[in-house]
């Protein structure tokens, strides 16, 4: 879903497939990621604070560069997603706090 999502934001357009590839790593990075966060958090019975929203995103490797959490590839991803990082972190924080 989150590879296909991705696509549609360029409607016919002919990509690279450079382009493509990246856009199905980071989805599935993305999918992993989310899955077995909620699930762990919904085993521990976690509430999600800003703390570990923030924690969840540097650890990301869709927002890294060279293993380090990078600000401006954060905000550059989320604006390719039509996002602000407030609005992706509200939905994060939601979809953690309710993972079913």
């Amino acid at each position: 879903q989150n590879y296909q999502r991705q696509l549609s934001r360029f409607g016919d357009q002919q990509l690279p497939r450079e382009f493509l590839d990246q856009i199905q790593t980071i989805a599935l990075e993305q999918t992993i990621s989310e899955t077995a966060l909620r699930q762990h958090l919904a085993d521990a019975g976690y509430r999600v604070s800003d703390e570990q929203v923030s924690e969840i995103i540097q650890q990301d490797p869709s927002f890294q560069t060279d293993g380090s959490f990078d600000q401006e590839n954060y905000k550059r991803l989320l604006a390719f997603q039509s996002l602000t990082p407030a609005a992706f972190e509200n939905s994060l924080r939601k979809r953690l706090a309710n993972p079913n």
